[in-house]
């Protein structure tokens, strides 16, 4: 009879083992927490605590991320070795879909990104995107701008497909996004406040998104004393 119970639990343990290896969706992975949807992107606000791990979930989609603040994590995907990452304050990266992972934070902080999913998929890269062949090799146009003088701001392009491209920005002093070329996620890093021509102005601090429809503008405006720091996401 003990002999049965044992191998009862057994089989139990391996029953779990497996359940906990297979993948869920995204968006029923309970560190990604879902701030937006539309027709271009579905956007999840993604929070874990120190030393602990997301269950493995399959992004099917490509998607663009944020890191907001510091972190030190192990990736683990599906068929491969964990690997440790780390990441700073503002970094962006795009990656393609078709793909399940696991993340673990090894950081004694939250680990906090924005992982913006773009419906469309890509099938050029232009610039600091690569997957499969494409992009190897290709540089993204030079920083722009500078503060002092007459010119009050600094555009770094991060990355650009036939789908989607992100830009980093630092202004002093009231920046313009101009989305006449497609509509535009808006990305905060730290305060600001984002004053649409077509609708209320929103305070946003660091983690926080704002979405531009296409053929909007809008006006940033730095709070607190400090440059406003952003990343932009114009979808195509």
């Amino acid at each position: 009879m003990k002999a049965v119970a044992t191998f009862a639990a057994f089989c139990f343990l391996i029953t779990l083992a497996c359940a906990q290896d297979k993948p869920v969706p995204v968006g029923d992975e309970s560190h990604h927490q879902q701030v937006l949807d539309n027709q271009y992107t579905r956007v999840f606000h993604v929070v874990v605590l120190p030393k602990q791990s997301t269950l493995v979930h399959q992004h099917d989609h490509d998607y663009v991320w944020v890191q907001i603040g510091a972190g030190d994590i192990s990736n683990d995907l599906q068929g491969r070795p964990p690997a440790q990452v780390k990441l700073s304050d503002g970094q962006v990266r795009f990656t393609k879909g078709g793909f399940a992972d696991k993340v673990t934070n090894l950081a004694d902080t939250p680990f906090v990104n924005i992982t913006i999913e773009v419906k469309k998929p890509s099938t050029k890269a232009m610039c600091g995107a690569t997957w499969a062949g494409q992009g190897a090799g290709t540089v993204c146009a030079p920083t722009s701008g500078a503060i002092g003088g007459a010119v009050t701001f600094v555009k770094a392009q991060n990355l650009q497909t036939d789908a989607v491209e992100a830009d980093s920005v630092i202004a002093p002093s009231a920046y313009s996004i101009d989305a006449t070329g497609g509509p535009i996620l808006i990305v905060a890093l730290n305060q600001f406040t984002v004053k649409p021509t077509a609708a209320a102005e929103k305070k946003l601090g660091a983690g926080d998104v704002f979405w531009l429809g296409a053929d909007q503008l809008a006006s940033v405006v730095p709070g607190s004393g400090q440059p406003a720091r952003l990343v932009t996401v114009e979808f195509k």
